[in-house]
């Protein structure tokens, strides 16, 4: 039994949907235009997430404990859409001036997610061992009606978790190529045991956006994808994006094992309903190749 009918036979697959057509209002010049705006906007809103969580740091810093108190309604803790909120090291949602306040006063660290991650314990588990950092998770947006993207910035002061969460629009480069580093890695170790863990929901290799799928150099197909059965086992010569570019045939060829390479192309979103400009970063992994697909911004 050859590697690759291993891998077929004993990992139950999710594929990439790829798309071959770009209509007139959806084209990828006007993409291009729309990008940027995006991005604009992305790196306005991250300032912003930046600014108001140091202003609730410093508030705790002067203020002790107490100072959490001024979180649920004081609107200097608040920037339009975004909001602080805090929490114990235990899991007690201390205060939110956001969705969350309907919570303050409860131990929150097996709440989860709309994929089951228990998204508070992971900002817990963060926290004490880092200081500081971010979490991402899926969220269900009422306005929306649907699942979006959610990110929550937060930092360590004086044993309290001080948090800020917004919607993300792009990853940035270094998050993907992070992402990457982390695939594969486990993937070096147990290909099989690697692709279980990327379509976990709870693994942190699953999200909307960034996702991650896997080529096979020797039979030239698509052996993993994220988002539908149909593409595996597909030749990569098949699949085009929508200015026809073979971009999987381009990786697949270029890929090595000592860098990570970075391919873009063009692609309709079935989540955003228009067409993107994105990038996947790859690695060759003996002969396979990991890929990171993501509409990432640069920085």
């Amino acid at each position: 039994m050859t590697k690759f009918t291993r891998k077929a036979m004993l990992v139950s697959v999710l594929a990439l949907a790829f798309s071959t057509v770009a209509t007139a209002e959806n084209s990828p010049v006007q993409a291009e235009n729309d990008t940027v705006d995006i991005v604009k906007s992305e790196e306005s809103t991250r300032a912003r997430v930046a600014q108001l969580l140091d202003k609730a740091v410093a508030h705790i810093q002067e203020n002790g404990l107490s100072g959490v108190n001024d979180f649920n309604n004081d609107e200097r803790f608040t920037d339009r859409d975004l909001y602080v909120f805090s929490l114990s090291t235990e899991g007690i949602l201390l205060s939110s001036g956001g969705w969350s306040a309907g919570m303050v006063g409860d131990n929150v660290i097996n709440y989860i997610d709309a994929q089951g991650v228990p998204l508070f314990q992971r900002i817990i588990d963060i926290a004490k061992a880092e200081g500081a950092g971010e979490v991402e998770y899926l969220w269900y947006s009422m306005s929306l009606g649907r699942d979006e993207n959610k990110l929550t910035r937060f930092k360590v002061v004086d044993d309290i978790i001080v948090a800020v969460g917004y919607t993300p629009h792009v990853a940035t480069d270094s998050e993907v190529v992070d992402l990457l580093k982390q695939a594969v890695s486990e993937y070096r170790k147990n290909p099989i045991a690697a692709m279980r863990k990327f379509r976990n929901h709870q693994s942190g290799f699953r999200n909307p956006d960034k996702y991650i799928f896997v080529l096979d150099t020797k039979s030239r197909q698509i052996i993993f994808a994220p988002s539908q059965r149909d593409l595996v086992h597909t030749s990569l010569d098949k699949v085009l994006d929508v200015q026809g570019k073979p971009f999987l045939t381009k990786i697949a060829d270029s890929a090595n094992a000592e860098e990570i390479l970075n391919e873009e192309y063009w692609w309709f979103s079935s989540r955003t309903k228009s067409v993107e400009k994105r990038h996947a970063y790859y690695q060759l992994v003996d002969d396979d190749v990991v890929v990171v697909s993501a509409f990432a911004a640069e920085q």
